[in-house]
Protein backbone atom coordinates (compact mmCIF):
# COMPACT_ATOMS: atom_id res chain seq x y z
CA UNK A 1 0.00 0.00 0.00
CA UNK A 2 2.72 2.82 1.10
CA UNK A 3 5.22 1.71 -2.41
CA UNK A 4 2.28 1.95 -4.51
CA UNK A 5 1.31 5.67 -2.88
CA UNK A 6 5.10 6.27 -3.58
CA UNK A 7 6.10 6.30 -0.41
CA UNK A 8 9.12 3.98 1.84
CA UNK A 9 7.15 0.68 2.90
CA UNK A 10 9.98 0.26 4.83
CA UNK A 11 9.87 3.20 6.92
CA UNK A 12 6.17 2.76 7.36
CA UNK A 13 6.41 -0.68 9.03
CA UNK A 14 8.51 0.29 11.19
CA UNK A 15 6.37 3.55 11.90
CA UNK A 16 3.30 1.37 12.92
CA UNK A 17 5.32 -1.10 14.59
CA UNK A 18 5.94 1.34 17.05
CA UNK A 19 2.68 2.99 17.16
CA UNK A 20 0.69 0.02 17.48
CA UNK A 21 1.97 -0.85 20.87
CA UNK A 22 1.13 3.05 21.70
CA UNK A 23 -2.36 2.91 20.25
CA UNK A 24 -2.61 -0.42 22.41
CA UNK A 25 -1.59 1.27 25.44
CA UNK A 26 -3.89 4.53 24.93
CA UNK A 27 -6.76 2.05 24.24
CA UNK A 28 -6.08 0.58 27.33
CA UNK A 29 -6.08 3.60 29.24
CA UNK A 30 -9.67 4.59 27.74
CA UNK A 31 -11.17 1.42 28.61
CA UNK A 32 -10.09 1.42 32.23
CA UNK A 33 -10.03 -1.65 34.41
CA UNK A 34 -12.20 -4.32 34.35
CA UNK A 35 -15.65 -5.21 36.38
CA UNK A 36 -13.71 -8.22 38.34
CA UNK A 37 -10.86 -5.93 38.66
CA UNK A 38 -12.73 -3.67 40.05
CA UNK A 39 -15.01 -5.79 42.00
CA UNK A 40 -11.55 -7.17 43.94
CA UNK A 41 -10.19 -3.92 44.47
CA UNK A 42 -13.66 -3.17 46.05
CA UNK A 43 -13.12 -6.68 48.16
CA UNK A 44 -9.83 -5.98 48.99
CA UNK A 45 -10.39 -2.59 50.46
CA UNK A 46 -13.26 -3.65 52.12
CA UNK A 47 -11.32 -6.25 54.06
CA UNK A 48 -8.22 -4.22 54.76
CA UNK A 49 -10.62 -1.73 56.28
CA UNK A 50 -12.38 -4.60 58.72
CA UNK A 51 -8.76 -5.35 59.93
CA UNK A 52 -8.26 -2.28 61.05
CA UNK A 53 -11.57 -1.65 63.16
CA UNK A 54 -12.24 -2.48 66.90
CA UNK A 55 -14.43 -4.65 67.39
CA UNK A 56 -17.41 -4.25 69.96
CA UNK A 57 -15.78 -6.17 72.30
CA UNK A 58 -12.70 -4.18 72.43
CA UNK A 59 -13.80 -0.99 72.11
CA UNK A 60 -16.11 0.35 74.15
CA UNK A 61 -17.08 4.44 74.90
CA UNK A 62 -13.94 5.54 73.84
CA UNK A 63 -11.85 2.70 75.81
CA UNK A 64 -10.46 -0.46 74.73
CA UNK A 65 -11.50 -3.36 76.87
CA UNK A 66 -10.50 -6.82 77.03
Amino acid sequence: MAKKRGRNPVGWVILFWILTPLWGAILLLILGDSKEKLRQDILDEINNHEQHIPSRTQFRGGIFTE
